[in-house]
């Protein structure tokens, strides 16, 4: 019967664990122990989002992709969700020098501007600043070279807009990153066989 009620409690425990997986916000990413959240916001103008993202805490702002493994977790976010046939897009903290020459030169990000050039995602055709457009956006029109390529967009854009991407810059203690990713699930087993070898 003992065993019975540890499974049964496993089970539970598992189920909550698994719902909060799914709906979970924000998230860590291993790769830089840094946490993401993808914020709906239909029609949020970049200024609009890096406003809300900056009064959620300290140390949060719009999401900066410096390497391919970033881009590819933060894509895994957005998922597939939206149809292909229909234009969506996530703000991220990309932003073009207003001084730069057009359309390629002068971008950064809101909290590494030395670091744009590292990696970069266009979407073929882009940046083209078809009508002065100084933001970066994910777009889930294309998936080459990788998916949700980045678009330069800007406010009469918006209607395009889905939300927008934050990122925690502070990366996670080390101690505490341990016992999210690992000791915590061996601590949850010791505690299953004490309950079951009762």
């Amino acid at each position: 019967m003992k065993k019975q009620n540890a499974l049964i409690l496993l089970f539970i425990l598992g189920g909550f664990a698994w719902a909060g997986a799914v709906k979970a916000t924000p998230v860590l990413w291993a790769g830089n122990m840094h946490w993401y959240e993808v914020v709906p916001l239909s029609g949020a103008s970049w200024d609009q989002a890096r406003t809300q993202t900056q009064l959620k805490a300290a140390d949060w702002d719009l999401a900066t992709l410096t390497s391919r493994g970033e881009q590819d977790f933060i894509a895994g976010l957005l998922g597939t969700h939206v149809p292909s046939d229909f234009i969506s897009e996530y703000r991220i903290g990309g932003y073009q020098d207003s001084t730069a020459g057009e359309p390629d030169q002068g971008w950064k990000w809101v909290t590494l501007p030395e670091a744009f050039s590292s990696f970069v995602n266009w979407m073929p055709g882009e940046p083209n600043d078809s009508g002065r457009e100084n933001h970066l956006a994910m777009d889930n029109r294309y998936s080459n070279p990788i998916p949700w390529a980045w678009n330069d967009n800007d406010p009469f854009l918006s209607g395009y807009i889905g939300g927008y991407v934050v990122e925690n810059q502070i990366p996670v203690p080390v101690p505490l990153a341990m016992v999210l990713f690992g000791t915590g699930p061996v601590g949850m087993g010791g505690y299953i066989r004490r309950y079951v070898n009762r």
